[in-house]
């Protein structure tokens, strides 16, 4: 019951999505109570949510933020799956605890989940990369000098050269520019 507050109280902070977990409970729930009800199991589905890790699993390892999947539909996917495959664990695999193996084969598909749940651009095709947007260039009367970089590091942002002063800065120095005629 503990683990049960715990991780309403992370989910309600915002720690956690809480799409996970509650998908998680509500499929091992619908499973087991189905697989209950055909005679396939001999566990009620009370026994299967408060038994063994599954509270633990569904509140804080199934909501991991780097191994669960972005979107909310995927989330949904990947809590559903999760809760099939630890009631077919539980009840077929021979194991008495299906939570960890449930995770583990479902963390390795979220990359397959997180693609197929991602959201399209209306307008563009699959395949297709769209052209680059150009940037509307502004008029040269509007325009701002361009300062140099000793007064952008000096601070004097109002104060620019001149641009005679910085093309000739740019340019390699002329032969015999700094000796002067003796006649």
């Amino acid at each position: 019951m503990l683990i049960l507050l715990g991780g309403i109280y992370l989910a309600l902070r915002g720690h956690l999505n809480w799409h996970i977990p509650v998908s998680i409970l509500i499929s091992v729930f619908a499973f087991s109570g189905l697989f209950y009800v055909l005679g396939l199991s001999p566990f009620s589905p009370g026994f299967m949510l408060f038994s063994g890790g599954l509270m633990l699993g569904a509140w804080y390892m199934a909501t991991d933020l780097v191994t669960s999947p972005v979107t909310n539909a995927g989330c949904w996917i990947f809590g559903v799956s999760i809760g099939l495959l630890v009631v077919i664990i539980r009840i077929w695999g021979g194991l008495p605890e299906g939570v960890m193996y449930a995770i583990l084969l479902m963390n390795a598909l979220v990359p397959f989940i997180n693609r197929a749940t991602q959201p399209r651009k209306f307008g563009s095709t699959k395949g297709k990369t769209e052209p680059a947007v150009e940037q509307e260039k502004e008029p040269k009367a509007t325009r701002r000098p361009r300062l140099g970089k000793s007064s952008e590091a000096s601070g004097t942002r109002g104060v620019a050269r001149s641009s005679n002063a910085v093309e000739r800065s740019r340019l390699p120095p002329q032969a015999g520019a700094g000796k002067r005629d003796s006649t």
